[in-house]
């Protein structure tokens, strides 16, 4: 399971001021879903969700897409403002010590169940009793926030939402301004019985808009990655560790947040109507 020895990859301006980098990432050395970071744009710095390793073409590739953009000017990078990494949950923790190996005043948030070496490098850590509950950034205070060393952070206005009963932990982020929901696993790999989801522009971008699955891998895994069939809802439930207040927390993040594009880690991103597209895949425990 990892990351390509070259990154490689693309890097494009997803939304105003949000910048996704995309490449391959092989599950069992078998299943290619591909893996994404985003960059955000702050006031005056950057935050990083969901890392992929430090690479210098990945990172150059970036700075040309926010350079481009009109978000740094040319020669700056990116890194040189980072603020912050964002860790969305226990699994998507491979790239962080790379980054810290590099940039050692870059602050850390993630939450508690991650491993005790990512949990040395973690500066806040959103606790197990925050579950379920919607955060704004400036409710981080008992958490580990530092009105002076987060003040990027707390400029970002982000809104987070844990789920540690939900397979791997996921920590989901909202992006106010260009209601973005930021998520790891919670919509993994989305995909169609039509090959594009009808609500994404760009087709699996981190493999050139081809199709990664083989004929074999079409039969085992389409339908548990299409929104709304059978085996994707069994799938999405099986991820379910406990699931007390689970579909009201889900309802409250979505009618609070009401999202209109989703950015997960796997699958395409969702451009428009990312509320419904939520609400078909949790369509066994939401309402319509």
């Amino acid at each position: 399971m990892g990351y390509p020895k070259v990154i490689g990859g693309v890097s494009r301006n997803a939304y105003p001021g949000v910048y996704t980098h995309s490449c391959r990432f092989v599950r069992s050395g078998l299943i290619d879903f591909g893996a994404r970071m985003t960059v955000i744009t702050g006031p005056k710095s950057f935050i990083v969700w969901s890392a992929i390793p430090f690479d210098e073409q990945m990172i150059a590739s970036l700075n040309k897409s926010i350079i481009d953009a009109g978000d740094l000017k040319l020669g700056e990078s990116f890194t040189d403002k980072l603020s912050h990494i964002i860790i969305p949950d226990a699994e998507h923790t491979m790239a962080v010590k790379s980054w810290k190996a590099k940039l050692p005043n870059v602050r850390v948030l993630g939450i508690e169940g991650v491993s005790d070496a990512i949990a040395k490098l973690t500066d806040i850590t959103i606790p197990f009793k925050a579950n379920q509950k919607i955060l704004a950034v400036d409710e981080l205070f008992d958490y580990g926030l530092d009105e002076t060393k987060d003040s990027a952070l707390l400029a970002s206005d982000l809104q987070f939402m844990f789920l540690p009963y939900y397979s791997n932990k996921e920590l989901m982020a909202f992006h106010p301004s260009q209601k973005v929901l930021l998520c790891a696993d919670v919509l993994f790999n989305v995909q169609s019985a039509d090959i594009r989801t009808p609500e994404s522009d760009i087709y699996n971008e981190q493999f050139e808009g081809k199709e990664t699955f083989n004929w074999a891998q079409k039969l085992a895994f389409k339908s548990l990655f299409s929104v709304g069939t059978r085996a994707n809802k069994f799938l999405i439930n099986s991820q379910i560790h406990k699931s007390d207040n689970f579909a009201q927390s889900l309802e409250k993040m979505l009618s609070t947040w009401q999202p209109e594009r989703i950015i997960p880690c796997h699958g395409d991103t969702i451009d428009r109507n990312g509320t419904a597209v939520f609400r078909r895949a949790f369509g066994s425990i939401l309402s319509s």
